[in-house]
This record gives C-alpha cells, structure tokens and sequence, in this order.
C-alpha cells in the first residue's frame, strides 16, 4: 500500500486540522491504554529502537544502517529486526536477498539486508530468539518508537529538519503518532537529520536528551543532468540532497510512501527523461520496489551518513552495551 500525505497535515491552521481534533484525542487515548496494559518482554541481549515521532519516512532507514555499520566495526554482531511494512509475509523471517521480494518483505528490509543480518516478524517478539539463535548480539527494530512489545534498552527518534513536525497535531490532525511530551518519554537522544543551515526546530531547543546532527552524504556522486523520481515519506529531502550534490535536476516525480512502480509508469518516466535529456534516477530504497530486469540505465544515489559529534552516537552505544554488561 502506498500513502501520500494530506496537505493540511503542514499547515497549523488548517480547518482541516481543527475539526479532526477530536478524533486525535480519541486516538491519543487508545494508544495511551494501549501503553498502560501492554508488558514488554526482555530480551536476554541489549534493544535498541530506531523510530520517529511523525508518520511515514524521517530518515530512519539510513540511520538505522549507519547504526549496524557503527556496531559492527566495534565488533558486534547486530541483527535488525522490522515488522516489513508492505510486506506478505507474516514472519519470523530472514530476509534472503536471492529469494525474497519486495512483495514478501517490503523494501526497507531488502535495503537494510544488503549489509546487516535483517528480519521480517509482524510480532517483534517473534524474532528475537531466531535472531539470537542465529548469532544476533544486539537487536535493532527498525520504526519501533511506540512499540511495547520489547523492553529497550536505548531509543533514538529521528527528526527530519525539513518536514519537522508538521503542523503539530497528533493524527488524524496531524502527521504526529503520539504527542512530542509523550514521545519524549524515554527517548536516549534525537537525530536530527538535516543539513548544515538548518537550525534546531523550537521543541527541540530544550529536551532533556542529547540531540544529535545528522547530514545525508552521497557515495561516490557522479553530478550530471537527471530527471528525478522517488516514493518515500519525505520526497522533497532526495531531490534537496540532489542539489546540494551537484546534480542538475531537470525535473522532479513524487510518488507516494512505499510506492510499487510499474512497467508503465517506467515507461513514462523513461520517456519523460529523454524529452528533459537526462538520466533517470532514484534512491536506494526505490531501486527495491522496481523488477530487477526494468533497473536498466536507472541511476541509483548511495547515501551515508555523517554525525556531528563524530563519536557521540558510538558514545550513547558504548553506555548502552556497558549497562548490560555487554
């Protein structure tokens, strides 16, 4: 299923907004005795989550991959477990990257596998022994903020510095899932991932956790002429890290979240791209949901990440390990 977010959702005083109210509260108040009857289980190694505070895409995916990659050159063996949104499969399942489709998996999983031990479990709990069994010295849940099902050990939330936090209602207001009081409980420290220029957004100027910056790297670019195209929460944050890039974007096709492309609407972008003379190209997490025999002269942009400080997400790692006795 893809999802394109509603316009109001950005602006703060849309009637829109108003006359939904209600029915955030209403919403707030099922996850709140959700909250207050749920009892997370304890996994016998350290849980680490990796969420937001807004619907859809805020740049979890790459930090979740930047973490694995952090954990593994301090020689651990971290294992990401996702419940595989758009996926099929109900799990406990370990994605295999020669056998598994986006169909089955999603596309996050599929990305966050090419590096890191990765699985799929619509129930997190269910994945926690296989992974363990498997060799997992650490777990990481990918987009688990509000999930209760796993004590954690340590909670980052990453905040996009260009969508923030909307207009700052709770949904179906607004892009919130949970109020930013609420969300905060709990939280070990914020990625804000935003580049140099943009400041820390007010509610984030006085929280009682570390907030650290975060600024999206191309690998290796390759600036030239493109006709861009992408389906993720935020689309507007590939083409600003096309720009900053070098990259002379053309033209610009958002798709909505998790969007499944065709072999027609390839067919028009390809078309659209020779009308424009320039290159098709997209993101990772996109390459996912296209038939590997239609990838063919798509241009692809990896990305890292780079944190400012340096250490402190390795810092917040090491405390994290060392409190259980890991």
């Amino acid at each position: 299923m893809s999802l394109t977010s509603p316009k109001f959702w950005e602006q703060p005083h849309s009637w829109a907004g108003y006359l939904l109210e209600p029915l955030s509260w209403l919403y707030q108040g099922g996850a709140a005795l959700h909250h207050l009857f749920s009892k997370p289980c304890r996994a016998d190694v350290p849980v680490i989550s990796i969420g937001n505070f807004v619907m859809g895409g805020a740049g979890k995916t790459p930090v979740a991959r930047a973490l694995a990659q952090q954990l593994q050159g301090m020689g651990r063996n971290p294992h990401i477990i996702s419940r595989g949104y758009g996926g099929a499969l109900k799990g406990p399942v370990q994605v295999d990257l020669a056998h598994h489709s986006y169909h089955e998996v999603g596309d996050e999983p599929l990305l966050l596998a090419q590096n890191t031990p990765t699985w799929v479990s619509k129930d997190r709990r269910a994945a926690v022994n296989p992974a363990i069994k498997a060799g997992a010295d650490i777990l990481l849940l990918d987009d688990a903020h509000q999930n209760r099902s796993l004590e954690k050990d340590m909670c980052l939330v990453v905040v996009n510095g260009l969508q923030r936090f909307g207009n700052g209602r709770v949904f179906p207001a607004g892009p919130l899932r949970q109020s930013l009081k609420a969300g905060l409980k709990g939280t070990t420290a914020i990625i804000f991932m935003a580049q140099d220029n943009n400041p820390l957004p007010e509610p984030l100027r006085s929280v009682p956790c570390p907030v650290i910056r975060a600024k999206i790297v191309p690998i290796n670019p390759n600036p030239c002429a493109v006709f861009a195209f992408t389906g993720i929460g935020y689309p507007e944050k590939f083409r600003q890290t096309l720009v900053a890039a070098g990259y002379d974007v053309k033209a610009f096709s958002p798709f909505p979240d998790h969007y499944p492309y065709t072999e027609q609407d390839l067919r028009t972008l390809r078309k659209r791209a020779r009308v424009e003379g320039a290159c098709l190209m997209t993101t990772e997490k996109d390459a996912m949901r296209i038939p590997p025999d239609s990838r063919e002269g798509i241009l692809v942009l990896p990305i890292g990440l780079v944190f400012e400080p340096a250490t402190a997400l390795e810092s917040l790692l090491r405390e994290c390990l060392k409190a259980r006795g890991f």
